[in-house]
């Protein structure tokens, strides 16, 4: 869909880049050939990630874990990348915690930057469906499937490329139309008591745990 090349002389900071959909752009734009950092909170899984992209396409793959939610922290990485590479030409602002959880109860750290329809990962199963799967949503959305990532990839890599400058503030929705269709992918949630709400934030916890003691190992 995109000539070879595409992205030469980019250089992106994909934030949340060592797993998920963040992994999966930072693959498509290291296939086009831009120079990559990465940084997310787990530096051996960026280092993981990174080594295996640069094992796959070649190309430059640096990493920086970081809190992104310590604002001096992103300031230090920030001038780590212009010190040792220089300015950056793009952002991928995708880290972010995702969870279900009532409107209500959000806090403002509870919205993200990226905002996809269905993709199904490995973390947004275990926090978006706890206890199902990001497929049941089919049935909802009017093409009857998920996402698939190429199809991330290619709006990631059309955005970041040269000549659509003037398209800028909007926000394009990549969900099979479902938006369109159904207003939000977690509509159906309402019909939630407090009962299943408390059986579902347990399982994150649980899940949230698990991944802690994992990170720390």
């Amino acid at each position: 869909m995109f000539k070879d090349g595409l992205l030469k002389g980019k250089r992106i900071l994909v934030t949340g880049g060592g797993t998920g959909l963040g992994r999966e752009i930072a693959a498509r734009y290291l296939e086009l050939g831009a120079e990559l950092w990465l940084c997310g909170r787990r530096g051996g899984v960026l280092e993981e990630t990174a080594k295996a992209l640069g094992a796959q396409y070649g190309g430059s793959v640096r990493t920086h874990a970081v809190d992104i939610r310590d604002a001096q922290a992103v300031d230090a990485m920030v001038q780590r990348i212009w010190d040792e590479a220089g300015p950056l030409t793009g952002l991928v602002n995708n880290a972010a915690g995702n969870f279900i959880s009532p409107t209500k109860d959000l806090t403002p750290n509870g919205f993200n930057a990226i905002a996809p329809g269905a993709f199904p990962t490995e973390g947004a199963a275990k926090r978006l469906r706890p206890g199902g799967s990001l497929e049941d949503s089919s049935a909802t959305n009017p093409m009857r499937r998920v996402g698939q990532m190429p199809e991330l990839q290619n709006l990631a890599t059309f955005l970041m490329a040269d000549g659509c400058e003037w398209l800028t503030g909007e926000t394009i929705a990549v969900d099979g139309a479902g938006y369109l269709a159904n207003g939000a992918s977690f509509t159906h949630l309402d019909q939630l008591s407090d009962a299943d709400w408390g059986h579902m934030r347990a399982l994150i916890k649980a899940q949230n745990d698990k991944d802690r003691v994992a990170r720390s190992a």
